[in-house]
């Protein structure tokens, strides 16, 4: 069965999703005023952070920017933060009742947690990702990018494709497996390099155009690269511990 996803993001990236095919949540607790126009948006306040919590974050944080330790400062603002909201919080939760909720706004599309903080920041949506990949089997919760929702489509469609033809990887093909991530990165750190999502897709297709290879065709990319990563991925460090092994 291919796993269940669910992205996060930040507000002011909600054009990039499509109101056909994704729901955008809300887990803030007050939205931008602009938020009651999106047409795919709605809100879940239960996950947002109580206002105490925020203030006295964002107080230390800003207490923080003047600190002769400023990063070890705002660590520590950061962890006061996380240990409050997992226990005024998320321990008061049911995660599978959350899920389902998250199901019954998202009506049948593919839900999308939304914030304020960008990428890489300190938010409280990766905490409620990673609260809900602890409890639920199979659930994968991560932050949306052009090349996170490619990679996850790869992996759903080879993991159907490999069971269909009962597929079975060679025991001694770890370097495959190697070839095919190091593959992987190299694009992923390409692209996180394009801040435009025009400019992502294009330079997608310009590389399968100047490979020249069908293979490279998207289409057919995500079918063999899928297979590669359903079968070969789940064994690389079982492959990678039995090499450790041997060179003992």
């Amino acid at each position: 069965m291919a796993p269940e996803i669910i992205y996060t993001s930040y507000f002011n990236n909600y054009t990039a999703f499509d109101p056909e095919r994704f729901t955008l949540i809300s887990i803030a607790g007050k939205s931008p005023d602009w938020w009651v126009n999106v047409k795919n948006g709605f809100g879940y306040k239960r996950l947002a952070p109580s206002w105490s919590i925020w203030e006295q974050w964002h107080i230390g944080r800003e207490r923080a920017l003047t600190d002769d330790h400023r990063e070890q400062a705002e660590e520590l603002v950061d962890d006061i933060y996380t240990n409050r909201f997992r226990k005024e919080r998320l321990d008061t939760l049911d995660p599978t009742a959350v899920l389902e909720k998250i199901h019954q706004l998202a009506a049948g599309k593919i839900p999308v947690l939304m914030c304020y903080e960008k990428p890489g920041h300190f938010c409280h949506r990766h905490l409620i990702a990673d609260w809900l990949q602890s409890n639920i089997e199979g659930l994968i919760v991560e932050e949306y990018e052009v090349i996170t929702e490619i990679k996850d489509e790869i992996i759903m469609k080879g993991k159907v494709y490999a069971e269909a033809t009962e597929f079975s990887p060679v025991k001694d093909s770890s370097y495959v497996a190697k070839e095919y991530r190091e593959y992987a990165d190299t694009i992923a750190e390409k692209l996180s390099q394009l801040t435009d999502v025009g400019e992502k897709i294009e330079w997608l297709h310009k590389l399968t155009d100047d490979n020249g290879d069908p293979f490279f065709e998207i289409q057919e990319a995500i079918k063999a690269l899928g297979i590669a990563l359903a079968t070969c991925l789940t064994y690389a460090k079982e492959y990678e511990e039995e090499a450790k092994t041997e060179t003992k």
